[in-house]
């Protein structure tokens, strides 16, 4: 005769602390996760030992580069180092996801908009020439951003004027990249380009230090005007005696067509800027991950190296992470890396110690990163030296041919 066996009753008590105790892990976990604002990596180097990298070069002059066969140190959302948590949503951002969660997400949100340790004026002594700037029109003011406020595109103007006129900037070429998130209406890119005109520094604007003729925007064939691959040296740098600045325009998408925010092309300051697409080649690769964005970057390099297509134009290698979804692991990636300047830290030196570093310049000689003057396993020094070895090995090929 079988026994019967009874079953232990669980008491309610037992079940809902069992649920109770992973929920409130749970919720404690994401709480720090979104709120936590600790970036805590320092400013990096602060030395201003590459306040000059081109112009000691010997030869160079007389060897007369192209500009996009010189390589550059870049600085990928440039104009971030005075992100807060609190600090604005800018209004391009507002109606998105990211725009809806910020209540919630604001740590998060700040750990991974942060690019940037230092300003402008920092980044250019420490060997940056190539800056991606994004801007605002946030209620009549301009302001640097990226999701979230910065500082103002006039104080960080101020800051790359102040470099300009500085004994140190003479022979320095200088790239700034603008690209617009958000323009308020009637508020075009003309609009952008004449306040540009009356950011001044004892007199002169950044449009002093541009020192090329009207552009060939698009780089089209037949059309008159500048194209970008035939820019040099001395074009730019008076022969070796003056600072100088190239500027670009990022147009993203059509929006800036078919809302009317393209300006006129009329006005005397739209033929001082390159359009960042028809000119360049600068794929970014939206994950994270050293082995990911590694193995993005050398496909990338062949592309690039196989093809004709951008041997007379910009052409960077876009190495920085992002938050990424784009594979599973991604999102723990995400997670542990905590934030983008945290990632850069240690990624920034594996790029720099890759054995593919010197290949990546050959063919894609402008290298965009974050954190862009740290100082970790030594990175910012060791980037510079290696950016100086490569520009004096160009001259050098140019002046023995």
């Amino acid at each position: 005769m079988k026994q019967k066996v009874e079953k232990k009753k669980v008491a309610p008590i037992k079940i809902l602390m069992g649920l109770f105790v992973p929920f409130i892990l749970l919720t404690i976990f994401f709480s720090v996760l979104l709120n936590d604002a600790t970036v805590d990596v320092g400013t990096g180097a602060t030395d201003g030992k590459y306040a000059s990298v081109l112009s000691g070069i010997d030869g160079i002059v007389e060897a007369n580069p192209r500009l996009v066969d010189i390589a550059m140190l870049a600085s990928h959302d440039a104009v971030t180092d005075k992100l807060s948590p609190d600090s604005p949503m800018d209004y391009h951002d507002r109606p998105t996801v990211l725009g809806k969660l910020d209540p919630i997400t604001s740590g998060f949100q700040y750990r991974f908009g942060k690019t940037q340790a230092v300003g402008l004026d920092v980044q250019l002594r420490q060997g940056a020439r190539m800056f991606h700037i994004k801007y605002t029109d946030y209620e009549g003011t301009w302001y640097a951003t990226h999701a979230h406020l910065s500082d103002t595109i006039e104080a960080y103007v101020m800051q790359v004027l102040h470099y300009l006129a500085s004994p140190e900037a003479k022979g320095e070429i200088v790239i700034l990249l603008w690209h617009p998130m958000y323009f308020g209406e009637g508020v075009t890119l003309d609009t952008f380009h004449h306040w540009l005109a009356g950011v001044k520094l004892d007199g002169k604007s950044l449009y002093d230090y541009v020192h090329y003729g009207t552009t060939n925007t698009f780089d089209e064939e037949g059309k008159p005007g500048v194209r970008i691959g035939d820019l040099r040296y001395n074009d730019l740098t008076l022969n070796g005696t003056a600072p100088g600045v190239v500027m670009f325009d990022r147009r993203e998408g059509t929006r800036f067509y078919e809302d009317g925010m393209e300006g006129t092309f009329t006005d005397e300051y739209m033929g001082k800027f390159f359009d960042m697409d028809a000119n360049a080649t600068h794929v970014w690769h939206s994950r994270i991950g050293q082995d990911t964005l590694i193995e993005k970057i050398n496909a990338q390099a062949k592309i690039v190296e196989e093809s004709d297509q951008w041997d007379n134009k910009l052409r960077m290698n876009q190495t920085q992470a992002s938050f990424s979804a784009g594979g599973f692991s991604d999102i723990f990636i995400d997670i542990g890396a905590w934030s983008l300047l945290r990632f850069a830290k240690d990624y920034n030196v594996a790029l720099v110690n890759h054995e593919n570093f010197d290949y990546w310049l050959s063919v894609m000689p402008v290298f965009q990163v974050d954190f862009v003057n740290s100082n970790y396993g030594d990175f910012n020094n060791l980037v510079n030296q290696k950016i100086i070895a490569y520009n004096t090995t160009l001259v050098n090929s140019i002046l023995n041919a």
